[in-house]
């Protein structure tokens, strides 16, 4: 027994090592794209809809939890948990055509989320390209996350198709 419990105190060292050396080897950026077509909408709508803090709590998925205090103004939408005392602010802007959403949390660096929108004939095509920088601790799970901020990122962009579909006039 004794030699065990040697052995599992070496295991547990070599393991908090390899996620200290995971996190300095491995990038903490992580970039997820996605792009969906709106259908006989007009650019102005859509675009409205993007850059309208208003709007924006009424499509993302995100803000629909009702455990999340949010409060909006021309160019920001700040957000926390019933629970949080600090806020997590979100800055919207329009950059060169480009809708970006500067997401300011607690701790770390910002993520940026940025939104083109393109007329093809009668349809918009909405294209989102999300960054977000990881802990450090994190970085050994990357994989896992850039899976599920891909799939939340799919799931808000047809969140807000329904929604613009939903409110075209």
């Amino acid at each position: 027994m004794k030699n065990f419990s040697k052995f599992l105190l070496i295991a547990i060292i070599v393991t908090f090592i390899s996620f200290i050396i995971m996190g300095l080897i491995k990038d903490g950026e992580v970039t997820v794209e996605s792009e969906i077509v709106i259908a006989d909408t007009p650019l102005e709508l859509v675009n409205d809809h993007l850059q309208n803090p208003e709007n924006i709590k009424n499509w993302s998925l995100f803000m629909s939890d009702t455990n999340i205090l949010i409060e909006t103004d021309k160019n920001y939408l700040d957000w926390k948990h019933k629970d949080d005392e600090e806020w997590v602010r979100m800055n919207i802007s329009n950059q060169a055509g480009e809708i970006v959403y500067e997401i300011k949390p607690k701790i770390g660096d910002p993520s940026f989320m940025k939104f083109n929108t393109e007329k093809t004939g009668e349809d918009i095509n909405v294209h989102c390209n999300y960054q977000i920088e990881i802990p450090f601790l994190f970085r050994f799970f990357k994989g896992s996350m850039k899976e599920q901020l891909q799939e939340s990122l799919d799931k808000n962009l047809v969140s807000l198709k329904e929604y613009v579909s939903k409110n075209k006039e």
